[in-house]
């Protein structure tokens, strides 16, 4: 039975030859690499590693052939049409194939699992290329996800420290402590076994409360809620293989009402407990910020 994975190997590296010369090193690195990733991934998230290995080799080939803007869609079409000719794949294979790779160039959504794990290799090829180029803040948020999910590569201690609220300048997190019902809110992602509380990154033209509110419902699904200000915090160090150093504000929120979280959140559900689990996601905040958020919620009862 002919191999598809070794056809297609075959025919890829024939238009980066006869394409792109001058590049070899460069496409074959990258094509490659990034189908191996999906390989890996593909392995730990329980999806079909061919297919998934196939987006990965075909995902450039718009870039090999013509470049240019708008290389994924461009490509998912000429992915489409190479895959039809070789007449190894059958429609479902192709469409799930092709999606992936028409979508994989936006970073910032969230799509179907192949779409995602496209996307996440790609990420891996930029940032394993060499440790001593940095990683682009618009893979920054995959990055650190990628290597949780592995197993928290690269991962020491972070300094982290507590201040009064409206203490520090420029934050750049926002971040919730949300009770529902006497109980503790925690938010389990699509790609992690462990919890955390809601929050995120401050986007540009929001207030760190207006964050904050934002990714308490994107998170937690919480549409009725009382939020309050609790402290600032700044953290320093490396966390998941990410040198992370800013400020940040934490909230405390009473909900009253949630809702389903939302579809393309990265949160998969969120779980109530009487207290904090153990199995942390960023687990510095244990003990700095939790006890600021169980004596104000005994203030506020009082």
């Amino acid at each position: 039975m002919e191999n598809r994975l070794e056809t297609l190997r075959n025919e890829i590296d024939k238009l980066i030859y006869e394409k792109q010369p001058e590049k070899i090193r460069f496409f074959i690195e990258h094509i490659y690499s990034v189908a191996r990733y999906c390989s890996l991934l593909a392995l730990k998230r329980n999806l079909n590693q061919e297919l998934a290995m196939t987006s990965g080799m075909l995902h450039d080939i718009a870039n090999v052939t013509v470049g240019g803007d708008n290389h994924a869609l461009v490509g998912a079409e000429q992915a489409e049409a190479l895959l039809k000719t070789l007449n190894l794949y059958n429609d479902r294979e192709i469409k799930i194939i092709t999606t992936a790779i028409s979508r994989h160039s936006d970073k910032k959504a969230t799509h179907e699992p192949y779409d995602e794990l496209l996307k996440d290799a790609d990420v891996m090829s930029h940032c394993f290329y060499n440790p001593d180029f940095p990683v682009s803040d618009w893979e920054m948020g995959r990055y650190t996800n990628i290597l949780i999910e592995l197993g928290g590569l690269g991962s020491i201690p972070m300094e982290f420290k507590t201040y009064p609220f409206g203490t520090l300048v420029d934050y750049i997190w926002a971040d919730i402590i949300s009770f529902h019902n006497g109980k503790w809110i925690f938010s389990k992602h699509k790609k992690r076994t462990t919890w955390e509380t809601q929050g995120g990154h401050i986007e540009k033209g929001e207030t760190p409360l207006e964050a904050a509110k934002r990714e308490l419902f994107e998170e937690a699904g919480a549409v009725d809620f009382d939020i309050e200000p609790l402290c600032d915090y700044w953290a320093s160090g490396i966390i998941n293989g990410v040198e992370v150093t800013g400020q940040g504000q934490v909230f405390l929120a009473n909900v009253r009402t949630l809702t389903d979280i939302p579809s393309q959140s990265e949160m998969e559900k969120i779980c109530l407990f009487d207290s904090p689990p153990s199995n942390l996601t960023y687990p510095h905040y244990s003990d700095e910020v939790f006890p600021l958020a169980i004596q104000k919620r005994g203030a506020n009862k009082n």
